[in-house]
């Protein structure tokens, strides 16, 4: 995505400690209660070589249950001896992170060119927008930086502030129409769709389930999507039932989300973009689905089964119907590279009781077709 970074919001501090360096805020890759790991990077101009301009420290911190805060006792690298090796190993999110947050900062030495001297607060804001504003006219043409900066600030501090087109409508009902209004949250909401895409794409090798899961919490409108019917989060990681008597083998769904206007409850279990779909070849042209799909789908119909046996007993609120629909998130359709594949995932899936079973790539489909129909209004 095409970016600028303008003095705005808190995302990136910068806080100069010379003429031509200056701390940037921490990158936090990981937290609990008693680990805390980060890097404390340092914005560099370097002359010599102009696109190195980020060092920094690696840090990962321990403490106990009982402490406050973290200790301040440091290992560096000059306490190694020799014989000796210090490693800190990080995991795919931790790395991620680090990624994603050096990316960052080399994009925003790169778009204002030097370090600015004092303290300094910068945040991501997507090029396209500037653009946007820039196209309103001779006026737009004529807006500063600050200029932008400023009206882009109102904007994002109206949104926040108006939970529905209704609300916004009335503040901005002296200055413009119902159809420019329109278009404007029309604007707004491709904006949102675009940033899913994003994810999507910068995300299509992440195996990392809980990922997944926040993303799909923070943008829960993408399962009513695929439901046939407007439907909330009911419940994340919920507790279906399933019980022993010695208070083993209980069951705990990723999501529950509930019909709006039936009340009725719909089991969902996220995988991965790389989870499998397919098996080996089980005979000539036919593959049987991988264990992964077969196992995901049972999960889901053990849930279910637990569910409506045990709904009142484990708390559940209203009545749900006795055979509410699943659905499983899962791999990509990439894997299906010939017609033979296609054919066998198509069959297995479309001849599933009351399971959908629906692809990430599927779901990013389903959000590139929203962006086309509001581009088209």
């Amino acid at each position: 995505m095409d970016i600028l970074f303008t003095n705005n919001d808190k995302v990136i501090k910068l806080d100069s400690t010379s003429y031509n360096t200056a701390d940037a805020t921490p990158i936090l890759l990981n937290e609990t209660d008693n680990i805390r790991t980060s890097f404390i990077p340092t914005v560099v101009d370097n002359p010599n070589d102009p696109k190195c301009c980020v060092n920094g420290k690696l840090v990962h911190e321990r403490k106990s249950r009982k402490d406050k805060i973290f200790p301040a006792e440091k290992i560096s690298k000059k306490d190694v001896k020799i014989g000796d090796i210090m490693e800190i190993s990080l995991s795919t999110s931790e790395t991620k992170a680090l990624f994603d947050g050096l990316k960052d900062l080399y994009d925003l030495h790169s778009d204002i060119g030097f370090v600015p001297s004092g303290v300094n607060k910068y945040s991501r804001i997507d090029k396209s927008l500037l653009d946007l504003i820039r196209q309103f006219g001779d006026i737009g043409e004529n807006f500063s930086a600050e200029d932008i900066s400023e009206c882009i600030s109102t904007l994002t501090r109206v949104l926040k502030n108006k939970s529905n087109t209704e609300s916004l409508s009335e503040s901005f009902k002296p200055y413009a129409n119902n159809n420019e209004i329109t278009d404007f949250t029309n604007i707004v909401n491709i904006s949102k769709l675009k940033l899913c895409v994003d994810f999507f794409e910068d995300n299509e090798f992440n195996d990392n389930e809980e990922d997944w899961q926040v993303f799909l919490q923070e943008n829960q409108w993408l399962i009513s999507q695929l439901f046939s019917y407007p439907t909330t989060i009911y419940d994340k990681k919920a507790y279906v039932g399933g019980k022993k008597i010695n208070n083993d083998g209980g069951k705990v769904v990723d999501y529950l989300y509930r019909n709006n206007l039936t009340g009725n409850i719909a089991p969902i279990e996220i995988k991965t973009p790389l989870t499998l779909l397919l098996g080996k070849e089980y005979r000539a042209d036919i593959y049987a689905p991988s264990n992964e799909l077969s196992g995901g789908i049972n999960q889901l119909l053990r849930y279910k089964d637990c569910l409506t046996k045990d709904w009142n007993s484990i708390g559940g609120k209203g009545t749900i119907n006795f055979n509410p629909e699943c659905l499983l998130i899962i791999g990509k359709t990439d894997e299906l590279n010939n017609e033979d594949k296609i054919a066998s995932f198509e069959l297995f899936r479309s001849n599933l009781s009351h399971i959908r079973i629906i692809t990430f790539d599927e779901v990013k489909a389903k959000i590139k077709n929203l962006i086309n129909c509001l581009n088209e209004e």
